[in-house]
């Protein structure tokens, strides 16, 4: 099969979506599928050293709304289709509500839904003025909550301002797609939230491959807390490790992983709350460097402050023996099980995200105990084979129904299609 992959950016430090692309390629290609790519903006250097696509196309205006400065990305998109003629096109985060209406007649059509960009102005569903979790669909409420305003992009200082009439087209264009992938039932449930088919959206979990390394090896673990994240802002919550870690009764070493603008005032933070000598800034690293860091911790840390629509980083921690704690928040649950694998503690309850640290930090057997068992269901549930069987199973029955379609529709004399 040829799996046409377009993607709304590309290039610079890998992110989640990047990352997952490259992984999903690469395990396509194992098995013996060649993998395209179409992408949209380019974020920096180049990032396909060892990413098996065969071929390679930039569109530019996909990862937006049409504007006059791309009148016509969806042509150029459409052109490329029709001349490679992929069996599948697979997107993800393309904002171009023409683009997505025009290639759902040409080839089958997937699509992976990474986050709730589509369906909230503010893509957090989370409140502007509070921590509050926003559970409310897209509309007119999303303008007298504060919501269609978003912080600047990178070097520029003025606030971008959503437009709702835009947002909502490119929800239309979304529901008309056959087949979408979540990787969680949270982010399944804010899509029907908003009026999408249940039947259309399939909730396929995220994977991570298995460490090289005997776990049992690694025990017992330094007094430590590790937190992975961007640092841009504050959703991934780092300033609450850094509280809680203040008023934990156990000492231990915070370990940051993550760069971003809210650095500093992060170094100031650690500094008010006389955490100096214990709290380690590390900026972005590498994945082996990563997993070095996970296998050396004792507790993973995950204050997110928004709905997460999965957290992979703890689904790494979990592969390299490492207990989390997390706020029970977005998809966190569909992985991490509470007393089993670590522990779910109540939406932004510092107080009790503190106390987890200081139980795990002063149970070296239960870290090893929680850590093990954290191995074992990345290795039984969220295993790449798991997520790639699963991933064909899907494509297969999206070209299976388009073909469908495109008889009838030519019996019909409806739609034109690329043979």
């Amino acid at each position: 099969m040829t799996i046409l992959f377009i993607a709304g950016n590309w290039g610079g430090p890998a992110n989640g979506i990047d990352r997952y692309i490259i992984e999903t390629t690469r395990l396509l290609a194992a098995r013996g599928h060649s993998c395209q790519l179409v992408y949209s903006r380019e974020k920096g250097p180049w990032m396909t050293t060892n990413v098996p696509f065969t071929r390679i196309h930039q569109v530019p205006g996909l990862h937006q709304p049409p504007d006059a400065a791309h009148p016509k990305a969806a042509d150029a998109l459409e052109a490329v289709i029709r001349e490679w003629n992929p069996d599948l096109c697979f997107f993800h985060s393309i904002h171009h509500h023409q683009a997505l209406s025009r290639i759902v007649g040409l080839r089958p059509v997937a699509g992976m839904l990474h986050d709730y960009v589509a369906i909230c102005l503010k893509d957090t569903r989370r409140y502007y003025f509070s921590r509050r979790l926003c559970q409310a669909p897209l509309g007119t409420r999303c303008l007298w909550t504060g919501h269609f305003i978003r912080k600047p992009l990178n070097g520029r200082h003025l606030p971008r301002l959503m437009n709702l009439a835009t947002a909502r087209r490119l929800v239309s264009a979304l529901k008309a797609i056959p087949t979408l992938i979540t990787a969680s039932q949270a982010v399944k449930e804010a899509y029907l939230q908003n009026g999408f088919s249940a039947e259309r959206i399939h909730v396929l979990p995220l994977f991570v491959s298995l460490p090289a390394i005997e776990v049992p090896t690694t025990y017992p673990r330094e007094k430590s807390v590790l937190f992975v994240g961007r640092l841009t802002d504050r959703y991934k919550g780092a300033d609450v490790l850094l509280r809680a870690a203040g008023s934990c009764r156990e000492r231990f070493f915070i370990d940051i992983v993550g760069g971003g603008a809210c650095l500093p005032r992060l170094q100031t933070l650690a500094h008010k709350l006389g955490l100096d000598d214990r709290v380690r800034f590390h900026g972005w690293a590498g994945p082996e460097q990563v997993h070095g860091f996970y296998q050396k911790a004792g507790v993973l840390a995950m204050p997110s402050l928004w709905a997460e629509p999965f957290g992979l980083v703890g689904l790494e921690a979990l592969a390299n023996g490492t207990p989390v704690v997390a706020f029970d928040a977005g998809g966190i649950r569909e992985w991490l099980s509470d007393g089993r694998t670590g522990f779910l503690v109540p939406y932004a309850d510092e107080k009790k995200f503190a106390e987890k640290l200081d139980l795990l930090i002063a149970d070296a057997e239960k870290v090893k105990e929680m850590g093990q068992a954290g191995r074992r269901s990345v290795e039984e549930l969220f295993s790449p084979e798991r997520h790639s069987n699963a991933l064909l199973d899907l494509f297969n029955q999206c070209r299976q129904e388009w073909t469908e379609r495109s008889v009838k529709s030519q019996d019909s004399g409806d739609v034109e299609t690329v043979p």
